[in-house]
């Protein structure tokens, strides 16, 4: 699966705006990644960091916070739909950080 960011060098607006709108964006690529993975009937999936750092600008520890929340608030949102072993594992990862360079 494969999903795209925004990018955050993109946003000329005051620093709260441009993670606000981060946040939504990363939001809507986290449940399109776990609504297709369900609906697919994958089992297990890895999620690198969306958006980040040299290509696109977004702070990494912010996209990880991001990335979480949105994984858990889809979850406590499908809880009463989703059937033990729709999902067995979601990894998030950090690529080498000198792979970028």
């Amino acid at each position: 699966m494969f999903t795209v960011g925004p990018n955050y060098k993109d946003y000329p607006d005051s620093q709260q705006n441009k993670e606000a709108v981060m946040r939504n964006s990363l939001r809507t690529c986290v449940y399109t990644l776990l609504d297709s993975m369900r609906s697919m009937q994958v089992k297990r999936i890895a999620i690198p960091p969306i958006a980040t750092e040299v290509y696109f600008g977004f702070p990494m520890k912010l996209c990880a916070r991001y990335i979480i929340q949105a994984i858990i608030e889809w979850t406590m949102a499908r809880k009463k739909e989703l059937e033990q072993g729709d999902i067995e594992e979601i990894t998030l990862i950090q690529p080498d950080r000198e792979q970028h360079l």
